[in-house]
């Protein structure tokens, strides 16, 4: 190439920068101007799902807790306390506060004898939240509901179950926030035995495996506020991505945690303490029953966690004991109407109801 020739190419390229130079430019203005109109479009109408405040309870932002000595956690008798939600809900959600009455043997409901009335047939429902009803009034949790269903007369003849004359069924809600299943053959032993029940309901979630300091956190990290980056909180659209990618961790790591723990020596020691409390409960004369709740999540498609059902209900099995895989009841459903609250997943009242249904079902087909 000549010397003409590089000079005329060396002059060239100047002026394709300075052509292109102001279209990039304006490009990169552009792009600009749409994402702040965007954000204000989005800021102004509303949309994107709202920042919700995370639930919180009162009086003094605990729950009453009482330790039972050498034993599991019970409630501080005669303790009353709430949850609070963020009350921008719809239905079926529950917004604003859910109060929670605990009598004097540490029981969410009313009070109780501890010798039983001739005629009466008692049930004790052992579980966590899932059972306690976290999110839920008295009159919509399970035990409640399966109590009311048992002891309808119409219902009971609709599906042709013969209950016994003059017998009246009383469900007692045994139910711990934070429990797992070897809490909950403790609390059977050194406490609910006592009362004599004549059937004995174990209400498992599949996070019940875990250690009870991993339920804690987790409960702790979906529950307390998150702050978002500098620009998050001048962007909208920003912040709607970045609490989502939050919200998506935090799921990773519990599925995770729950997973992990039916592969660990965890599972050994629940599997324990369900065959101890059939071994326990047969001696005393008792029905056991295993109630299995699912994850509230992809119910419709997608369900996670279907090898873990089959493995416990296949223990179940193997061990002779009495089980129901409420998974069915819930399967094809769109599990977000179901949650007590966009910002708690436990069961709501609905979901309650539902999983009482199948339980009485489940004691006409017997």
């Amino acid at each position: 190439m000549t010397a003409a020739a590089k000079q005329s190419d060396s002059n060239v390229l100047p002026r394709r920068r300075k052509r292109w130079l102001p279209r990039i430019g304006l490009l990169i203005g552009s792009l600009l101007i749409a994402a702040v109109l965007a954000d204000v479009t989005v800021r102004m109408f509303g949309l994107g799902p709202p920042a919700y405040e995370p639930r919180r309870y009162e009086p003094d932002g605990r729950v009453p807790f009482a330790q039972i000595p050498n034993g599991p956690i019970t409630y501080q008798p005669n303790a009353r306390f709430a949850s609070v939600y963020d009350d921008r809900v719809a239905p079926p959600y529950t917004g604003g506060r859910v109060e929670y009455a605990i009598n004097s043997f540490g029981f969410r409901g009313p009070e109780i004898a501890i010798e039983k009335k001739p005629g009466i047939t008692r049930i004790a429902c052992l579980g966590d939240s899932f059972t306690f009803g976290e999110g839920v009034r008295e009159d919509s949790v399970w035990p409640r509901s399966l109590e009311e269903k048992l002891n309808d007369e119409v219902l009971l003849n609709e599906h042709g179950f013969g209950k016994p004359p003059d017998t009246t069924y009383e469900v007692l809600n045994c139910g711990v926030q934070g429990h797992g299943t070897i809490d909950e053959f403790l609390y059977y032993r050194m406490h609910v035995s006592q009362f004599k029940p004549d059937i004995v309901i174990l209400g498992f979630f599949l996070n019940d495996v875990m250690e009870g300091r991993e339920t804690l956190r987790q409960n702790e990290e979906w529950t307390k506020a998150r702050e978002v980056s500098a620009f998050a909180r001048w962007s909208r659209i920003a912040e709607i991505l970045e609490r989502r990618q939050i919200a998506a961790e935090l799921q990773a790591d519990y599925f995770a945690a729950i997973r992990t723990s039916f592969e660990s020596p965890r599972w050994e020691l629940s599997k324990r303490a369900m065959t101890d409390l059939k071994s326990l409960t047969t001696a005393n004369g008792q029905r056991l029953i295993v109630v299995v709740w699912p994850v509230l999540w992809k119910l419709d498609s997608g369900y996670p966690f279907e090898d873990v059902h089959h493995k416990i209900t296949a223990f179940c099995k193997d061990g002779e004991i009495e089980c129901v895989d409420l998974l069915d009841t819930f399967r094809g459903s769109s599990d977000y109407k179901f949650w007590v609250h966009p910002t708690d997943h436990h069961p709501n009242g609905l979901a309650h109801g539902s999983a009482a249904y199948s339980l009485f079902k489940h004691f006409a087909a017997k």
